[in-house]
């Protein structure tokens, strides 16, 4: 599973869990700050929405093009807090509307069954879908570009294959993670049942009721500890998984051209594609050329033409215009607003991008977030 620095860098198809995993562990101590994350969900409320939009920073960071470990985040808690009740939002409210659907869908004679399997794929969907929206929101920080529908819906249909690989692999960390919780917490209760059998408890046999309650107690007493432990070492592993997952789908982020991106109601700019289909892309042209490339037929010698020169016709002098193009090419729109030109990244030469000044996804001619905490 070793990754490379090249492969790191800007957007490629495949191998999410591997660039994901060497993403998120490239620094020493970084499960130390999984760790931290994992102790900051027991607060209550604000706890779960500091974490998630502390995760949610880092992949903004990551999407823009920045190669750093979960330990470089820099992101405060007033921020981390604030992005996550902007993602919290978001989803409750794509939730709440297809919720409302199904509970219609209930109502249908004869379809509510046959709508049924339909519905729990919708909801898988959604589930990506409801991510996606959460990004956008992220990255321009604020609400109304996570319900841009349009532009969800184009990321979402273009990106499918890649959203299908994060989705294997989360799948199989959720696996992972159920059958480790079922080994720890399966020794947590066998312990405890030994416990019961030590303080001389007989299953069937009759004793008082303060007697049945002291040997509970004191057996829960025994087995709290180890309790604890097992579902914190649990919890934690669930954090990592969450970490990876995430960094995947800031990886695949990084097709969507994030340095050009305007307005959040601006379409969005040309994708960017994986470099090695360029290239296959590139052989292939010069495989067909060199097939299609004629070969040399022998040539049958002809008599000489006459050498007397031929009398010379007057051409009478004219100024000849240039030949209109073979397509029409369209000028760029007048901007309305001040304008930043930048040409953009990752091969798309040629292209120039122009973002308003007032609202945009971050500054142009850098790969760093502008939204992000200096990085000290």
């Amino acid at each position: 599973m070793m990754v490379s620095a090249q492969e790191l860098e800007g957007f490629r198809r495949d191998r999410y869990f591997a660039r994901a995993w060497t993403l998120t562990t490239k620094n020493k101590g970084w499960w130390k700050t999984a760790l931290l994350l994992t102790l900051a969900c027991l607060v209550p409320v604000v706890g779960p929405l500091g974490v998630s939009g502390y995760i949610a920073e880092w992949m903004r960071t990551v999407a823009w093009g920045n190669n750093i470990s979960i330990t470089d985040n820099k992101t405060s808690v007033g921020q981390s807090i604030s992005s996550g009740w902007r993602m919290f939002v978001v989803g409750l409210v794509y939730c709440l509307a297809f919720g409302l659907l199904g509970i219609a869908a209930l109502f249908i004679p004869v379809l509510n069954g046959i709508l049924f399997p339909f519905f729990v794929i919708a909801g898988i969907l959604l589930s990506y879908f409801v991510i996606v929206a959460q990004l956008r929101a992220t990255i321009y920080q604020k609400l109304s570009a996570g319900f841009n529908v349009r532009a969800v819906v184009q990321m979402f249909k273009h990106g499918f294959p890649g959203l299908c690989r994060i989705y294997a692999l989360s799948i199989v960390g959720e696996f992972i993670v159920g059958s480790l919780g079922s080994m720890f917490m399966g020794g947590t209760f066998i312990a405890y049942f030994s416990a019961l059998l030590n303080e001389g408890f007989v299953f069937g046999g009759r004793m008082t009721l303060s007697a049945y309650y002291r040997m509970l107690n004191a057996a829960l007493m025994a087995t709290i500890p180890s309790f604890l432990v097992n579902a914190i070492l649990i919890a934690a592993i669930s954090v990592v998984l969450n970490l990876v997952i995430s960094a995947a789908f800031a990886l695949w982020m990084r097709q969507f051209n994030l340095p050009s991106w305007g307005k959040s109601s601006d379409p969005l700019p040309p994708y960017l594609y994986d470099p090695r289909d360029e290239a296959i892309a590139e052989e292939a042209r010069q495989a067909t050329a060199a097939e299609k490339e004629p070969v040399a037929q022998p040539v049958t010698p002809v008599q000489p033409a006459s050498t007397q020169p031929a009398p010379a016709q007057s051409v009478p002098d004219q100024t000849t215009e240039p030949a209109a193009p073979a397509t029409d090419v369209a000028a760029p729109a007048a901007p309305t607003t001040e304008t930043d030109v930048e040409v953009v990244p990752f091969g798309q030469s040629g292209q120039v991008s122009e973002k308003p000044a007032k609202e945009s996804a971050g500054e142009q001619g850098t790969n760093t977030d502008p939204f992000a905490p200096t990085q000290q």
